[in-house]
């Protein structure tokens, strides 16, 4: 039997996290984090092994997951080669766009958090919305 795919969330705004926790529990295992900071502070080297895609938030609390530079850190420090997703109610990005383009596979608009959508994002057949 296969195992179910892990992903990690990481937003700080709890309703996100609970519900993203609502809609992939019977399908896939998963870590939430609350921020950035406690991502850091308490990602290990073995669930990072075990992940198949992490979903970023865009913005937390005046500043981006760009600025901060999470997916550097994901591929840089924790040696993530998998997939990155970025989570957003934005459709404009403006000088993060390039970065975006380089450093996410793919940008996930907030009312689109279903599994067949995160399904598709897994098995990379999912298309991104028009986004600028």
């Amino acid at each position: 039997m296969k195992t179910k795919p892990h992903i990690l969330f990481i937003d700080d705004d709890q309703f996100y996290l609970d519900h993203f926790e609502k809609v992939i529990r019977d399908h896939a295992t998963i870590d939430l984090f609350h921020g950035p900071t406690d991502f850091e502070k308490n990602i290990s080297t073995q669930v990072i092994e075990k992940t198949d895609l992490v979903v970023v938030d865009y913005e937390f609390n005046g500043w981006t997951a760009v600025s901060n530079d999470i997916a550097g850190f994901l591929k840089n420090d924790l040696r993530y080669d998998g997939k990155i997703a970025l989570f957003t109610l934005l459709r404009e990005f403006g000088k993060d766009r390039s970065r975006i383009r380089k450093d996410y596979d793919y940008i996930l608009h907030k009312k689109e958090l279903n599994w067949p959508v995160l399904y598709q994002l897994l098995s990379g057949t999912y298309e991104s919305s028009n986004f600028s």
